[in-house]
């Protein structure tokens, strides 16, 4: 089966939220029947030799993941996230937020590179459940199970294969329950630029060490629509922002010799999708099926 993200959430908005409280309460029975206490859970952390032959399988990922996530949270973030990226078995893979978070993260939530997000290690969690139902989910800070992540709300998203199997998942954790939502839509995004990486028909194997460190971003489609009231060029533009080029990387790539021409597309743009600021342009572009 092919993966084209067409999320549950996506078809039915009504049945999605239902959906997603019964599985909730499902795992909340289940950390409850395992004998998990709320107040005494701490992550399960690999240690040793078994660290750190994680750690070199996944060099290549981190390496590339860190990067994607420097940019997004440089361009989209409201600064209090925590981005998230762990493997197929729900193992943490890379962690990425401003020093204050990171540090909150690590020695008050136990979560580090190696750490175990599943049910059994961390109770209810977004992580945990997105993988086991290969659909992106939503968890509030009050539907988490154990004192662990009652401080966070959460949105992740899991990155499917050909096959539609899990390769891996991306999680956003923000203090705040308002907008995950709109966290839902960025981990999302994160996940489509994440699946080139996984997925490229060139891909080496995932434990394979001597791996290309970082990926270059992929150019724009060389036939671009003329959707929806933009320009070809005002389209094209809008693809490489979204695929997270500078604005010089954009002009290098299209043709022109300076970035504020590529600031004034961009601004055609904001203006026609009705949004505050540029960054915005994404996520709204997303939502219409524009990108």
């Amino acid at each position: 089966m092919q993966n084209n993200f067409n999320f549950i959430d996506e078809r039915d908005h009504k049945l999605k939220p239902l959906l997603d409280k019964i599985r909730i309460e499902e795992s909340h029975q289940y950390c409850l029947s395992s004998g998990l206490d709320t107040e005494s859970i701490w992550p399960m952390v690999l240690q040793g030799k078994e660290f750190d032959t994680f750690v070199a399988a996944n060099n290549h990922v981190i390496a590339h993941c860190q990067q994607l996530f420097s940019r997004i949270s440089r361009d989209f973030s409201d600064g209090f996230d925590l981005f998230a990226l762990s493997d197929a078995n729900a193992r943490l893979i890379n962690l990425h937020s401003c020093p204050e978070i990171l540090n909150t993260a690590t020695h008050q939530v136990g979560l580090s590179c190696g750490v175990l997000l599943s049910e059994a290690s961390c109770g209810t969690n977004a992580v945990a459940l997105a993988l086991r139902y290969r659909e992106p989910m939503i968890v509030s800070s009050s539907q988490h199970y154990g004192r662990l992540f009652q401080a966070w709300g959460a949105v992740a998203v899991p990155i499917l294969g050909p096959d539609y199997k899990p390769l891996a998942c991306i999680a956003i954790l923000n203090s705040s329950d308002t907008a995950l939502s709109e966290k839902l839509l960025l981990a999302k995004f994160i996940a489509k630029e994440l699946e080139k990486f996984y997925v490229r028909p060139s891909a080496p194997s995932l434990a394979c060490e001597d791996a290309p460190a970082v990926m270059k971003p992929t150019s724009a489609p060389k036939s671009v629509p003329r959707a929806v009231g933009l320009t070809s060029r005002q389209h094209q533009v809008l693809q490489l922002f979204a695929q997270g080029m500078s604005y010089k990387q954009i002009a290098r790539e299209i043709g022109i010799s300076s970035f504020k021409t590529v600031e004034e597309h961009l601004d055609a743009v904001r203006e026609k999708l009705q949004v505050a600021h540029r960054r915005e342009c994404i996520q709204k572009a997303m939502s219409l099926g524009w990108i």
